[in-house]
């Protein structure tokens, strides 16, 4: 099987979703943009970053993990957590609940397996220091009660050493 570049040519978005009722203060609607950009190589102010809308519909997030061919991993399914443990020396995007502010959040990080020492709980749920830490998550998300959700992996990258 060949395998293509990800591109976000024929990627159709259904609508944006908007700004949540009480979104974090500093954030700005891009976060899916700005991890898929670091996960896949591509700079700001190129024509796939600019293929991004803010505040994606929720509904279009698996579309677009499946329009980009990479693996999303729901961390509280017990069959997607122990494919997760196979995949942590990939690159790849954390995306969270933030309950009390009825939005979500995506970071890219660096190595898989950096993300689940800081969030090792089957089901997403953070661990009892949370207050104390919660990377890569910083206080201004960490004060909404975060459950991690996703963990979106391109697995055509090859493994990265940590």
């Amino acid at each position: 099987m060949t395998q293509t570049a990800p591109t976000m040519d024929g990627f159709q978005w259904s609508r944006p979703a908007g700004p949540p009722p009480d979104p974090v203060p500093g954030s700005n609607g891009w976060c899916i943009r700005d991890s898929y950009c670091q996960l896949l190589g591509w700079p700001p102010g190129s024509a796939k970053w600019y293929r991004f809308v803010e505040y994606p519909h929720p509904d279009d997030l698996l579309p677009l993990a499946r329009h980009l061919g990479v693996n999303v991993y729901d961390v509280g399914i017990p069959e997607h957590w122990n494919k997760l443990i196979g995949e942590l020396d990939h690159p790849g995007i954390a995306t969270f609940k933030l309950p009390r502010a009825a939005m979500g959040h995506a970071v890219y990080v660096h190595h898989v397996h950096a993300l689940l020492h800081h969030w090792p709980t089957f089901g997403g749920f953070p661990p009892a220091d949370l207050p104390s830490f919660g990377w890569p998550l910083g206080p201004e998300h960490l004060r909404y009660s975060p459950q991690l959700f996703w963990v979106i992996v391109d697995e055509r990258q090859p493994p990265q050493p940590m």
